[in-house]
């Protein structure tokens, strides 16, 4: 039912508490902050691993082994991973738009899950497109992208879903225990959702039952309008018996049927988290894959790119 999606590293970002030569390539940046009080430097690393060694970073071992190559390059003793930005990808054309409402509710549901205030959707006023769903705090933000919107048509992706772990603290581990308990974190979550879309559902019931009766529409075309904030045939039966209709599950169910209403229930979202999950958890298994056509361990080099940094999954 689900398009097949893969997890991969976006960007990742460091800190370094030392004094090093900073000079930008394709895939990193480097930026310089000097408390004037003591003259200590801090400097602020923003990695892209596809731009910067020219393929996807779609394992835990090519991130560990991306992580030591840059140490390695830049001469550096260490770096405080301080954000993670993993993505999952949905290639397959109009993914954007099928697959809309199933990740809105993710995104929706991670707001209920950790208080994520911090809720918008955009749209191109030109195009009359949607662009993405956020919601975010201080620590996370999940988004839901029209990658292909985006890129004006020149990425590949067509939709993009987003975890941004930020503010990461965690003196006492070593960057593959972060990133594989953040990665395990998200999985968590991801188990969990589905045990609050009932309450969640309800919540959403609360503000639409107040605006229905704020806009004394009728009860049919008022879901239609706002169809995309009733995710099941179920919150509509509760909302039409909130409202006072006398027949609120059959109308329900008439409504589905003449407007081809997308129900997402309960295990189908548990079968699209569980997809999410099984995606995660192969960046987590995967080991590297020996393509003697591609791939060679002996000369220090892997793939092909056009920066000189083919070799860092070798070092």
């Amino acid at each position: 039912m689900f398009d097949s999606v893969i997890c991969t590293i976006h960007t990742m970002n460091f800190v370094i508490f030392d004094n090093i030569e900073c000079r930008n390539k394709d895939g990193i940046k480097f930026s310089q902050r000097i408390n004037h009080n003591t003259g200590n430097s801090t400097i602020f690393v923003i990695l892209n691993p596809e731009q910067y060694c020219g393929e996807e970073c779609d394992s835990l071992e090519k991130t560990i082994n991306l992580y030591q190559y840059v140490l390695k390059e830049f001469h550096i003793d260490e770096m405080k991973l301080h954000r993670i930005d993993l993505k999952i990808d949905f290639c397959e054309e109009d993914s954007y738009i099928r697959n809309f409402k199933l990740n809105k509710l993710i995104c929706l549901l991670y707001s209920h899950l950790h208080n994520l205030r911090n809720r918008y959707q955009s749209h191109d006023p030109l195009l009359l497109m949607s662009h993405n769903i956020v919601a975010k705090n201080d620590y996370f933000e999940i988004e839901y992208y029209n990658k292909k919107l985006q890129s004006n048509g020149s990425s590949p992706v067509d939709a993009r879903l987003e975890f941004r772990k930020k503010r990461l603290k965690r003196k006492n581990l070593q960057f593959e225990d972060i990133v594989r308990q953040t990665c395990n974190n998200l999985i968590n979550d991801l188990i969990l959702l589905p045990n609050y879309y009932k309450n969640f559902q309800s919540s959403c019931n609360e503000v639409l039952i107040k605006k229905f009766f704020e806009e004394n529409s009728p009860h049919h075309p008022f879901v239609k309008t706002y169809e995309n904030n009733f995710f099941s045939i179920f919150q509509i039966i509760e909302f039409y018996r909130a409202i006072g209709l006398t027949n609120p599950k059959d109308s329900a169910y008439y409504f589905s049927k003449v407007h081809n209403f997308e129900n997402i229930t309960s295990n189908i979202l548990r079968n699209y988290s569980g997809c999410l999950i099984k995606s995660i958890n192969k960046f987590l298994e995967s080991s590297l894959t020996m393509d003697n056509s591609n791939t060679s361990m002996k000369d220090g080099s892997i793939g092909q790119s056009n920066n000189g940094n083919d070799d860092y999954l070798a070092s």
